[in-house]
């Protein structure tokens, strides 16, 4: 699944966006990225995972 030029991470069985980041920090750019990719399409869920934490952190979006 395209979104411009962009892609998401991963897309689980049509139906779940991930998008993965190893950062410090889940910062604005990322969260409005997993959101513009979520509104690009028709799926209902996206999930933006960063591991660059001292805890895994896990974010959901839904459309």
């Amino acid at each position: 699944m395209l979104c411009g030029t962009y892609r998401p991470d991963i897309v689980v069985e049509g139906k779940v966006i991930v998008e993965l980041k190893a950062v410090a920090g889940t910062i604005k750019e990322h969260r409005a990225q997993t959101i513009s990719y979520l509104k690009a399409s028709a799926l209902p869920v996206a999930l933006l995972i960063n591991f660059g934490l001292a805890s895994l952190h896990v974010r959901r979006f839904d459309n």
